[in-house]
Order: structure tokens, then sequence, then C-alpha cells
């Protein structure tokens, strides 16, 4: 399958969705040589603010990746894949999780 860009840099984009991914190996690669990051399986519609791309995913995260250099900044674990889209305000990130819990993360 072919991963989506949701932000672009110049000359790359940050891809969220199913990549080449190797399941037996856990191996993801970005299925174009301009993208920098993607997903195993994106859970989520990505949000982006201030500067950072937050995104769930089916392997039970939440990421925060730096727009600008496609850099992870941190991972947030849950219980479950994390199919909602996150919200955020005021510093926090808002997002549901199949493990039947609302988080709310500092960012």
């Amino acid at each position: 399958m072919r991963a989506h860009p949701v932000h672009r840099a110049p000359g790359r984009r940050l891809a969220v969705g199913t990549a080449t991914h190797d399941w037996p190996t856990g191996t993801t690669r970005c299925a174009s040589e301009s993208c920098w990051w993607a997903t195993a399986s994106s859970g989520s519609s990505p949000a982006v603010a201030g500067g950072v791309v937050y995104v769930g995913s089916d392997d039970d995260n939440l990421y925060a990746v730096d727009a600008a250099t496609g850099k992870k900044r941190w991972t947030f674990p849950t219980g479950h894949s994390v199919g909602s889209s996150p919200a955020v305000a005021d510093g926090v990130v808002y997002f549901g999780s199949n493990d039947n819990n609302l988080y709310a993360v500092q960012t």
C-alpha cells in the first residue's frame, strides 16, 4: 500500500498510513524516497500544532513527530490501537484509544 502525505516540507514529506511493511520482521519503509517518517499503520488522522505532528497508530501508540525534521519527539503507549484523531489545545493532546480510555497528554 501507499503512504499518504499529511505534511510537506521542502523536498520531503511526512507519511502517515501503511507504507511498505514486513509483518514478520516489523520493518516499515516509506513508499517513496521523499518520505522521511511513517507509522506501521495509521489509526487516526493527524493533528498539527506548534510544529509537531500528532498521530495515533494501530501499534497502540500516539506519536509526536517534529514537522520540520521528521524526527520522532516522543511516543505515548496505550493499551490498544489509537483510532481517534488527536486534538491539541493549550499544550495538551487529547485522544482516545481502543482500550476504552480518553487520554490528555501534556506536550
